[in-house]
This record gives C-alpha cells, sequence and structure tokens, in this order.
C-alpha cells in the first residue's frame, strides 16, 4: 500500500513563488501519496502546472486563518495518514504540525527548512512589530527543532548555520534534501523575450546573457553596471557584444540605476514571467549568470537558489558573481561554470571570458541534479520513519 502524508505547504500552485515551486517538484516527482493543504491568500504569478493524480490540494483563501483551515482538514483525515510534512517559507507553515504534534504525539513529522526561521538574515528588526514577530518565531523555531522526528535543509551550510549552538543537540536527525531541475515541466513561449533575443541576435548580431529572478541578500545592480561599462570601454570593435536581460524581480531601482548609467540600449529588464516562460528563457539566450547572495555577517553564504538547477538543465554557459565558498559554488564546481568576484573588476573579467567563448559548454552527466534525486531522498525518510 502507497503510504499518505499530509503537507502543510501556504505556497503551493496554482499560485507560483519560490517555495511553492520547490515543493510542487518534489511531491510531483515522489512516489508517495499527498494531501496538501494551501492558501490561495498570497499573491503571486499564477500558473497551469497539474499535479499528478495521487496528490489533493486543499486550499483555503484565509491568512492567519489557514491555520485553522489545516488543521481541521487534519481532524477529519488524520487516520489515512502515516507521516506529515510541514514547509517553509512562510513560517505559519509549521504552526499546524506544531499544533497536530500536540494532540497526536505519534505521527511522524517532516519538518523542512528552507530559511532560517528565527535568525534570518533577510530580516531586519527595526520596529517594534517585527521585533514582536520575531518572539513569536523563536517560539516557533524551538517547537519545530524539538518535536519534528526529521529536519531537512536545502544545503549542508544551511544546516550547519541553524543547528549550532543550543540547536546542535538536534543535528542526528538532520537530513539534506537539495533541490533540482523537473524535465517534464515544458518551457512555454514569451513573445516579449523571443522578439528581444531574435533582435539581439539577427539585427545587432551579439550575445545575450540573462540573470533569472531576484538579487538576493545585500547584493544591488550598481556593480554589475559599472563593471559592464568597464567591459565596454575595454573591448574591442572585434570583440562579439553582449547585451543583459534581467528578467523578473530584482532588489532596488534597477531601471533608475540603468538610466543613470546610459546603458539602456545594452541592459534589458522584463518582469515576473511564468515559470514555464522562465524556463524558456533559459533555453534561447547565449548564457546565464548568478549574482549569489552576500551578508555582512555571514560568510560564506548559506542560500541555494533553486533556479541554480534550471541554470544546469539549460546547458549554456554559467558564470557565477560571488565568493569562493558556499552553497552555490560547490554545486557549481562539476559543471564547468565560471566563478568571478563580484566587483567591478570580476563582473568585466566574467563578461569578456563570456564574450571570448566560442562554443557552449558539454553537459554530459546532469541526472544527479534532477529532482527526481531529491524525491527519492525524501521517499526514503517517509519510509524509515514509518517502518512500523
Amino acid at each position: 500500500m502507497i503510504k499518505k502524508c499530509i503537507v502543510f505547504s501556504f505556497n503551493f500552485p496554482p499560485r507560483i513563488g519560490g517555495e511553492s515551486l520547490v515543493t510542487y517538484k518534489l511531491l510531483n516527482n515522489s512516489k508517495k501519496c499527498y494531501d496538501v493543504i494551501s492558501s490561495t491568500f498570497t499573491k503571486s504569478v499564477n500558473s497551469d502546472l497539474k499535479t499528478r493524480d495521487e496528490i489533493h490540494v486543499y486550499n483555503s483563501t484565509a491568512g492567519a486563518g489557514w491555520i485553522f483551515f489545516a488543521v481541521r482538514q487534519f481532524y477529519n483525515l488524520h487516520k489515512k495518514y502515516d507521516c506529515m510534512m510541514s514547509r517553509s517559507m512562510p513560517v505559519i507553515s509549521h504552526i499546524p504540525a506544531i499544533i497536530v504534534k500536540f494532540f497526536y504525539p505519534q505521527i511522524k513529522w517532516i519538518a523542512s527548512i528552507s530559511d532560517p526561521i528565527y535568525n534570518n538574515p533577510y530580516r531586519k528588526l527595526k520596529t517594534i512589530k517585527s521585533k514582536i514577530i520575531s518572539k513569536i518565531e523563536d517560539y516557533i523555531e524551538q517547537e519545530v527543532y524539538k518535536k519534528a522526528d526529521r529536519l531537512v535543509f536545502t544545503n549542508e551550510y544551511m544546516m550547519r548555520y541553524i543547528l549550532q549552538g543550543k540547536y546542535e543537540k538536534y543535528r542526528p536527525k538532520a537530513e539534506i534534501i537539495g533541490f533540482g531541475y523537473d524535465s517534464s515541466i515544458i518551457p512555454k513561449r514569451n513573445n516579449e523575450i523571443d522578439e528581444l533575443i531574435m533582435q539581439v541576435h539577427e539585427e545587432r548580431h551579439a550575445k545575450m546573457i540573462a540573470h533569472v529572478g531576484a538579487l538576493f541578500g545585500d547584493r544591488n545592480a550598481k556593480i554589475f553596471l559599472d563593471g559592464y561599462k568597464r567591459y565596454l570601454e575595454e573591448s574591442n570593435e572585434n570583440v562579439i557584444p553582449v547585451e543583459v536581460l534581467f528578467l523578473g524581480a530584482t532588489k532596488g531601482n534597477l531601471l533608475e540605476q540603468i538610466k543613470k548609467a546610459q546603458l539602456e540600449q545594452y541592459i534589458h529588464v522584463i518582469n515576473t514571467v511564468p515559470y514555464e516562460e522562465s524556463l524558456f528563457c533559459m533555453g534561447i539566450v547565449d548564457g546565464l549568470f548568478l549574482i549569489d547572495a552576500e551578508f555582512e555577517h555571514i560568510n560564506p553564504s548559506i542560500f541555494l537558489p533553486s533556479k541554480v538547477y534550471d541554470y544546469i538543465n539549460a546547458k549554456k554557459t554559467i558564470i557565477l558573481f560571488g565568493r569562493e565558498r558556499g552553497p552555490v559554488p560547490d554545486l557549481l564546481a562539476g559543471t564547468g561554470a565560471s566563478s568571478f568576484e563580484y566587483s567591478i573588476e570580476g563582473v568585466k573579467n566574467g563578461l569578456v571570458q563570456f564574450t571570448g567563448s566560442i562554443t557552449e559548454p558539454e553537459y554530459k552527466d546532469i541526472d544527479e541534479y534532477s529532482v527526481s534525486v531529491s524525491s527519492g531522498k525524501l521517499d526514503s525518510i517517509i519510509d524509515e520513519l514509518t517502518s512500523f
């Protein structure tokens, strides 16, 4: 009999965001059955992604009221569940699991931690409200790490950052499950992107390199723009020019920065598109680059964006701007991607190398980056916890 798990995930398709998409791919490639308790309260890009028949989604339009909806759903159907899983972010996804574990301590609980709950470097504690919320999240974090039967992290750096000090004792129940590309998701054509790339290739005989998604941490585009200007200044006439596309949400007022740098004819910005259309973009550009997250008090970075796996599956030249150590450079180390310091000179050098590359890199063995590997690890954890 196939084992069944209830999943508390505030974000899940048809609403698409980072955590929503990661959870979708993980469950859709698993061999278990799932009831997903989600919410349509959050605003994000809609998607046509379809779940397999063994996944049933129960949505609520409530915000904070979603917690009671989720607990009630478990209570109504709890006899058919072998285990439960809570996904974050947001942190609210863990609260129903904490309540369920209190009343049904026998059920096995897998808590997935994609970001630190309490000591999250993305959040600045400046207001009284944020400090109160932080206190609540500190309590939630303690309950999650203490009560969950398995703690799942996206990478070793994240796990070591979180499970230190008073939480180090919970390391024996920690597991690492990365992300992965999903080759079953078909890219969908985006006319604006297609027409832009066509102009770059056919009319201006240039290359196009793209950054897909947000700039994380304390990064902003100014260093990249200054590095690009230096690349233009030092390029000779015989070099194939490179234009840049920022696709999706970016930190800071990027359009103003581009205009101020007088780079409008070289650097393009397109707003957030559905996930399938971002895959289309990755497939038709000449190269992809990533500006790794950076925080002043965290070195190396602890964050691993799921889009890195899609970059790999696109089989394009990849350039990473950031520090030498961290989950992203570690992941890309075996792919032939190039890494440069995120500085004006580093950006210039990366673009020069990209300009000089004549052929696309050969990606021979990328199966290890498939989401099926991650889903297989999840299946193994469920089997281990429920083998009684």
